[in-house]
């Protein structure tokens, strides 16, 4: 079983999966823009899919359904860290989009993935309809 968490480093927010046995597997900054800060995640109930949200207040769904889920499945470019082998090629990007005029504060899926509902800073709750991607 793989685990994920978010962890900040030096105010660099990042991804990073785990061997639940005690190897990290992979991780990447869940941005597409430099400027930005990965703010919060979670997945959906299958955990398949990672939504994540950062500080420009842009949501970003990524496919995480077995990327990290074995030594095939490590792609390039990699570090050695405690003596395993890290991938910190990102899963695929599904789509994201602007979903608040400054940092998303949570996203999350309803159980039944046909709705994604984001908080922004500012206090704005918004409902999404994921229609454009197949999930």
């Amino acid at each position: 079983s793989i685990g994920c968490l978010l962890n900040y480093l030096t105010k660099i927010a990042i991804v990073t999966f785990f061997d639940l046995k005690g190897g990290l597997l992979g991780k990447f900054k869940a941005v597409e823009d430099e400027s930005a800060v990965f703010t919060t995640m979670s997945t959906d109930v299958d955990e398949q899919i990672l939504l994540t949200g950062d500080s420009l207040g842009k949501v970003s769904l990524w496919d995480i359904d077995g990327f990290w889920s074995g030594k095939e499945s490590l792609k390039e470019p990699f570090e050695i860290t405690n003596g395993w082998k890290v991938s910190l090629c990102p899963p695929p990007l599904l789509g994201s989009w602007k979903a608040h005029l400054t940092e998303v504060v949570s996203v999350t899926f309803d159980s039944k993935r046909e709705h994604i509902v984001t908080a922004g800073f500012l206090g704005a709750l918004v409902v999404h309809i994921p229609h454009a991607w197949r999930l």
